[in-house]
């Protein structure tokens, strides 16, 4: 099984195609928001515009504007116990990013 150190992409306003690698040797524009993702425990995040799942700290970037789902993965024998900072509940979570967002998700055994 493989667990993402890093995890960092740029998500296009259109979504269009496969999202560019972001390796941090460029500072970011600051037209650009950043979400940052912390996962607790032994799940992970869905971001179904990426095609890719988050299994730990991962960040991205996203034009204001652009609206974001993410889910709980669904592949993994992990409980929910909830999404923290900018999502609230226990069902998918859904940000518009303007200013950048930090996002948890807290998975139990």
């Amino acid at each position: 099984m493989q667990r993402f150190v890093l995890w960092t992409f740029v998500l296009g306003a259109a979504c269009a195609g496969s999202p560019a690698l972001d390796n941090g040797s460029a500072p970011q524009a600051a037209t650009e928001a950043r979400i940052s993702l912390t996962i607790a425990g032994p799940g992970a995040v869905f971001v179904p515009a990426l095609h890719s799942s988050c299994h730990g700290n991962c960040s991205f970037t996203a034009a204001p504007g652009t609206s974001v789902h993410l889910e709980v993965s669904g592949d993994l024998q992990a409980g929910f116990a909830g999404w923290s900072g900018a999502c609230v509940g226990n069902g998918g979570c859904d940000v518009v990013a303007g200013d950048d967002l930090a996002i948890g998700a807290t998975f139990y055994p």
